[in-house]
């Protein structure tokens, strides 16, 4: 599946407008926001005839994790489209799901409602933010899949060491994986401790 830099460009200007014009910040009404300026744009929404059967002209969507955060209250809010969150926090992974809806595709007329994660960071915590890149990885010995459990594995190993040695793990990982298979999509982790 593969984000068309029609989906890209829209992303960006719809993301802008939303967060920066109207002032929006709460991460599950960005989401919806987000969706319905989408398929608009990609005329997800409206039917076409061609020869004699209806059509979408476009009906894929987007993965998307969107969070906020609120330093003083300690406070982070979360909402996914097709993407979970991963805290870190006294050496427990936690996954928070997202929904199983994305931004733009799905059927006509649909109704989206995204819904949205509070959750209380203590001093230490980590948060990750991902996309299916790395889990989707094929390699190792029998060309397979790196799997989510093992990113999620990887991730609680990985948890208490400083970010920059985080992200030099994660690295040498996934390159030890793919050897010499081509790498299927991109990848992108972020971390951040509190």
């Amino acid at each position: 599946r593969l984000v068309t830099r029609v989906q890209t460009c829209a992303l960006s200007i719809f993301l802008n407008e939303i967060i920066n014009e109207k002032e929006v910040t709460k991460p599950a009404d960005i989401l919806e926001q987000l969706n319905s300026g989408i398929k608009k744009a990609l005329h997800q929404n409206v039917l076409s005839q061609s020869i004699g059967r209806q059509e979408t002209s476009s009906s894929d969507g987007m993965d998307l994790s969107l969070v906020s955060i609120d330093p003083e209250k300690r406070s982070l809010t979360f909402a996914g489209a097709k993407r979970p969150l991963y805290i870190t926090s006294n050496g427990t992974l936690n996954e928070i799901k997202g929904n199983t809806h994305g931004i733009g595709g799905g059927r006509k007329g649909m109704i989206i409602n995204f819904t949205q994660h509070e959750y209380k960071l203590k001093k230490g915590d980590t948060f990750y933010l991902f996309s299916d890149g790395y889990a989707d990885q094929f390699g190792g010995p029998d060309n397979e899949r790196f799997t989510t459990e093992r990113f999620k594995q990887l991730l609680a190993n990985i948890h208490l060491l400083q970010m920059v040695e985080q992200k030099k793990k994660l690295e040498h990982t996934f390159e030890k994986w793919k050897g010499r298979y081509k790498q299927i999509d991109d990848v992108l982790v972020i971390g951040v401790k509190f």
